[in-house]
Order: structure tokens, then sequence, then C-alpha cells
């Protein structure tokens, strides 16, 4: 009676390499779910962020470009002595 190999059995020569592939292969899968589920909360909490920098750059460029339009004390001044009749 002869005795049948495991099919899963390597070769003495290839048996080092079973560990680091096995880790490999079971640390890429977990990497892999880990990165998929951040995906995931990345995806739902974007578009609110993106909203909030959006209106932040609005704010910024109303800001910009109408505080020059805002009245200078000293036009002001120039004003009312217009209206007073003065020079």
């Amino acid at each position: 009676m002869t005795r049948s190999r495991s099919p899963f059995r390597l070769p003495p020569r290839w048996r080092w390499i079973t560990g680091p592939v096995i880790a490999l292969g079971s640390g890429g899968a977990a990497v892999a779910m880990w990165l998929e589920e951040n995906g995931v909360a990345l995806s739902d909490c974007a578009p609110p962020a993106g909203m909030a920098a959006l209106a932040a750059l609005l704010y910024w460029f109303n800001h910009l470009v109408f505080k020059a339009a805002h009245p200078r004390p000293r036009d002001m001044e120039k004003s009312e002595k217009r209206r007073m009749g003065e020079p």
C-alpha cells in the first residue's frame, strides 16, 4: 500500500516560503478591508466637509472684494464738507 501525498504539501525546497506567503496574504486582505471601510467613511464625510470649505472660500472672497467698497472715514468727511458747501 503506497501512501498518497497531500496536494498541499510542498517539496522541501519550497517550504520556507509558505509562512511569508500566508502572512502577507492575510495581511493584505486585512489592509484591503480597512482601506475599504475608510473609503466608505470618507465618501460619507467628504460632501459636508467640501461644503464647509466652499463656504469659507466664498466668505473670504466676499470679504476681499467688498471690503474695498466700504467708505473710509476721510471719504465721509469729504462728502459732509461738500454738503455743507465747503470746498
